[in-house]
């Protein structure tokens, strides 16, 4: 399975409170000592999710271009994935489903994603074709959005 690049406290907190046995590995600026990063580091450990320090620099490699916070995580993808006919079996007269065309930019994806939790969507369709996807800076976007049981299609 791939794995995907979780990057601050809201995208990892989400993960580790919706799957914590799909993040490999949490990486933590050891820089960092506030009382945030010392409950999440404990957090992780309770949860049995290997930490490791990675100096600034570094996150910044494996997250380039997202606010990081000092906190980056390796975690297997999840992405529900279902064939159109599977999806069109599962739309009742109260289900909402967001379809996106053209989105290109991951913060405007994040919110995006963000609104259609609030507005109580039950999955949202991203193109494979001419739109962003599941980036990390996208992930982060969603404020924890993401975590939610919907089923996407891509």
């Amino acid at each position: 399975m791939k794995n995907i690049v979780l990057a601050g406290f809201h995208a990892v907190g989400a993960r580790l409170r919706m799957d914590p046995k799909s993040i490999s590995a949490v990486y933590l600026d050891p820089e960092r000592r506030d009382k945030r990063m010392r409950e999440m580091r404990e957090k992780l450990i309770a949860a049995g999710v290997r930490v490791m320090t990675a100096d600034n620099r570094r996150l910044d490699g494996m997250a380039p271009d997202v606010p990081h916070q000092g906190i980056v995580a390796m975690a297997e993808e999840k992405q529900a994935q279902l064939e159109f006919d599977e999806l069109l079996d599962l739309i009742t007269d109260d289900t909402l489903i967001l379809i996106l065309d053209g989105v290109t930019d991951p913060h405007n994806l994040g919110a995006i994603i963000r609104s259609a939790e609030c507005a109580g969507a039950h999955g949202v369709i991203i193109p494979e074709r001419r739109a962003v996807g599941l980036t990390p800076a996208a992930v982060k976007a969603s404020a924890g959005a993401l975590r939610k049981r919907c089923p996407s299609s891509r």
